[in-house]
């Protein structure tokens, strides 16, 4: 069972990439202030450093998105709740600002704030009868072809049935919280963040008749190279490691059974976040002039 912050001398542990100079100076101006009101066990500045979270209630991390991904695949499954100060350029993921982060992390210390569990994504790499490769992925698993502009063509398979081949540039099986990242830009749904289901987006399929799909979360996907000719391929997790597979290579994916813990304490809706960040605010005329009457 995940835990908020309600300890009186609260443990908490920062982290960011430490070759990021903005991100070291945010953590320097930050830390003598949370020393005040916390205890602060550690700051990792390594990326591949491991995350001590064994005697940590919260975890801080600068950074974008990618950050977070990063912490998200370091910590396995932890149930230590993570929270962001958004240092990158586009963040759904990461919700506090370096300026103004200091009241919303003193009411998160004080045992304020929502907690969120984000849905990731279980995936193996079956070769014959053997699992080669295991990861978890937060926002989405990448199949496609190791070699630039050769299609690829994957089979794809739900609870065992037989569901589609799909011959283009690969296959993304993601989360909702990815739904607003790769998979989107491929033309995918978006799904409300907090949600519980396994989306399957074609990547530049080649016939119009492949559309995405949004499954239940209790589905076990399977997708597989079809053709000897395709033996560079690849899945990539969450853009933080990929791995090589080849035909025959089955690749499994599932609802993990640990989400990914977060908390929040800014007073906006998902639905707000996308006006904000998509810059949906305003008339798609905006810019243009209007038309005359006749």
């Amino acid at each position: 069972m995940a835990r908020r912050v309600k300890r009186s001398n609260p443990r908490v542990l920062l982290v960011g990439d430490g070759k990021n100079r903005r991100v070291r100076r945010a953590i320097a101006e930050l830390t003598p202030w949370l020393a005040e009101r916390a205890r602060v066990v550690g700051t990792i500045l390594g990326q591949n450093e491991p995350l001590p979270t064994r005697d940590v209630d919260l975890v801080v991390l600068f950074g974008g998105d990618g950050a977070i991904l990063a912490a998200a695949h370091r910590m396995r499954g932890k149930h230590v709740p993570c929270v962001g100060v958004r240092l990158g350029h586009f963040g759904f993921l990461a919700e506090l600002e370096p300026e103004t982060c200091k009241a919303p992390l003193e009411r998160l210390l004080a045992g304020e704030g929502r907690l969120v569990e984000r849905m990731m994504l279980d995936v193996e790499i079956v070769r014959g009868s053997r699992v080669i490769a295991r990861e978890l992925a937060l926002n989405e698993a990448v199949i496609q072809a190791r070699t630039v502009s050769r299609m690829v063509a994957v089979d794809l398979d739900i609870d065992g049935e037989s569901v589609a081949t799909y011959r283009g540039d690969g296959l993304i099986v993601s989360t909702p919280t990815g739904s607003t990242a790769h998979s989107l830009a491929a033309g995918g749904p978006i799904v409300e963040a907090d949600s519980r289901a396994i989306l399957v987006t074609p990547l530049a399929s080649h016939t119009l008749a492949s559309r995405p799909l949004v499954l239940a979360p209790t589905r076990r996907v399977g997708v597989r190279i079809a053709s000897d000719r395709n033996r560079l391929a690849a899945v990539s997790f969450d853009g933080q490691r990929t791995l090589p597979i080849k035909s025959g290579d089955h690749v499994v994916l599932r609802a993990a059974a640990e989400p990914f813990r977060m908390l929040s304490i800014v007073d906006r809706s998902f639905f707000a976040t996308l006006r904000t960040k998509f810059q949906w605010s305003g008339s798609v005329l905006q810019g243009a002039a209007a038309p005359r009457a006749s």
